[in-house]
C-alpha cells in the first residue's frame, strides 16, 4: 500500500513539473552537481581507458567518459591546440594510486 502511495506522489510531482516551460537555474545547478559527482566517481573508480582528462590542474581541466574512438579524436584535437590530456593518467585508476601512495 505504501508503495502505491509513493508511486502516486511521484506521478503527481512529475505532472506538476511537466507544466514548467523551462527549468529554473537552481534546478540546472542541482543537475550539474549530480552529473559532476557521478563523472568524478567514475574517473576515480573506473579504469583509465574509460575516461579522459583534458587540460591540467594548473590551467583547469575537464573529465569525461570516453570510448576509444572518442578518446582518439579528443586527444588529437587537444594536441593540435597544445592542450594536455591524461596528465594524472594511471592504468590502475586513481583509487589504486591513492592506496599505493598511502602505503609508501
Amino acid at each position: 500500500m505504501a508503495g502505491n502511495r509513493r508511486q502516486f506522489q511521484r506521478e503527481r510531482q512529475a505532472d506538476g513539473l511537466a507544466g514548467i516551460a523551462a527549468p529554473w537555474k537552481a534546478d540546472q545547478d542541482r543537475l550539474d552537481t549530480v552529473l559532476c559527482a557521478l563523472i568524478g566517481l567514475h574517473w576515480h573508480l573506473a579504469p583509465r581507458d574509460a575516461s579522459i582528462m583534458i587540460g591540467d590542474r594548473e590551467a583547469g581541466y575537464m573529465v569525461a567518459r570516453a570510448s576509444l574512438d572518442v578518446r582518439q579524436r579528443l586527444v588529437a584535437a587537444a594536441a593540435a591546440r597544445g592542450v594536455s590530456t591524461n596528465v594524472d593518467w594511471n592504468p590502475m585508476g586513481n583509487a589504486k594510486t591513492a592506496q599505493l601512495a598511502d602505503q609508501g
